[in-house]
């Protein structure tokens, strides 16, 4: 008699953990992300031998409304090459370019129910935009400066993939739903009337706590 209690209360408890799973709203979001940054200067491909850079970051966000999240981002993108001052004086040697954008931001997703397989959304906000050039050997300029940027993509919803998968999620590690997602941004900075911001292109995990 005792192990059968035990076994109906762990059975019940897994599937109260399941229906809870279904039935609660999601909070919390943390995702992180890869692409290119492509700088707004025509000329970065002469001097850095490509148009584009790998960056890399994440973001928490808290949703208010069922359609509407509120975030904070920290990314991180390098790059190297034969570059020109910020300040336009001329072309030097070796130079390292490192940007951290840190961003504010809101989004307005597209979902209309829960377990809706594709959501787009836009969004955009305040950024905090750090610089560093580094000639190799001789001197750097660093700095930073506000701007603002805009964003939109598409996300796919992966629980409905592989169900056990996202249960197993749930249990281990409180989450909710999984998304894969591809993202545009345009940020828009500027300093002394040089361009810093550019376009990026990404795809990340995103998931709700």
């Amino acid at each position: 008699m005792i192990f059968r209690s035990v076994v109906f209360l762990c059975l019940f408890s897994a599937f109260s953990g399941e229906l809870l799973a279904e039935n609660k709203s999601p909070s919390w979001m943390f995702e992180f992300h890869a692409g290119l940054f492509e700088p707004e200067l025509s000329d970065w491909e002469q001097h850095y031998g490509s148009s584009k850079f790998p960056e890399l970051g994440f973001s928490f966000a808290y949703r208010f409304l069922s359609v509407i999240d509120a975030g904070v981002s920290l990314g991180y993108g390098k790059d190297e090459g034969t570059g020109q001052l910020l300040n336009n004086s001329g072309t030097v040697g070796e130079v390292e370019y490192q940007i951290i954008p840190i961003e504010v931001f809101a989004l307005l997703r597209g979902r209309l129910h829960e377990n809706q397989w594709l959501v787009p959304y836009i969004g955009g906000g305040y950024t905090r935009f750090i610089y560093r050039q580094e000639i190799v050997d001789q001197s750097k300029v660093q700095g930073s400066v506000n701007g603002t940027h805009v964003r939109m993509g598409l996300q796919l919803l992966l629980d409905a993939l592989d169900q056990s998968a996202a249960h197993g999620m749930y249990r281990r590690w409180g989450v909710l739903n999984s998304y894969l997602y591809f993202d545009y941004k345009q940020t828009t900075a500027e300093i002394d009337g040089i361009a810093l911001g550019g376009k990026s292109y990404k795809v990340g995990m995103m998931f709700e706590f």
